[in-house]
């Protein structure tokens, strides 16, 4: 056989990753889902079923950023309508505040749960809850410097409770059911929802 003729299937696989590449590089998306957003403006009382009915704002699967434009923070909720029955997972992260941080940090309750505000108790880090708990890095940092001086556990000592960055929780839920997603957030300009 021939050099030249060796070469030719060397010369197309190089070819077909040149392409492949030029297709990632024009379409990302097409290697990772976009972000959807939702905007808030005000507060509602969470504990009125038609409140929660009337202004909570639909979300789907996937990631979405929760931007609330009132620099005082929001009560409110989201909804998502299950497409699929299935174990689902909920993540919420990444609080932004508006202020300048204090000493203890940012922190945000994001709950899980129907119309009528009964929560689904999810499998979380430290047993079962309805609530994710959220926090800055800020916050667990003076959490453990607070806890190293004084030797007493700063906020609650429930490990299902316990503040992180980061707070994913998993429920099987059946197809068509519509999820409320109550969250409580002072001061907090926006966070994370990812639904998976």
């Amino acid at each position: 056989m021939s050099k030249r003729r060796s070469m030719k299937p060397v010369k197309f696989f190089s070819l077909f990753l040149t392409m492949l590449a030029v297709v990632f590089t024009i379409n990302p998306i097409s290697a990772q889902a976009a972000t959807a957003t939702v905007k808030i403006s005000k507060s509602i009382n969470i504990q009125l079923p038609k409140e929660k009915k009337k202004y909570a704002k639909t979300v789907k699967k996937g990631k979405t950023t929760v931007k609330i434009t009132n620099k005082k923070g929001a009560v409110n909720c989201l909804v998502f309508k299950v497409p699929k029955t299935k174990t689902w997972k909920f993540t919420a992260s990444g609080i932004k505040s508006y202020d300048k941080e204090g000493l203890y940090g940012q922190t945000g309750e994001v709950s899980i749960g129907n119309l009528k505000g009964k929560g689904y108790k999810m499998k979380v880090r430290g047993g079962k809850s309805s609530n994710l708990a959220i926090c800055t890095k800020s916050h667990i940092k003076a959490r453990q410097e607070f806890e190293e001086k004084y030797h007493t556990t700063y906020g609650s000592s429930e490990p299902t409770q316990i503040r992180y960055t980061s707070r994913t929780g998993t429920v099987k839920l059946k197809k068509g059911e519509m999820v409320y997603i109550t969250f409580q957030m002072q001061s907090v300009k926006s966070f994370n929802l990812n639904i998976e």
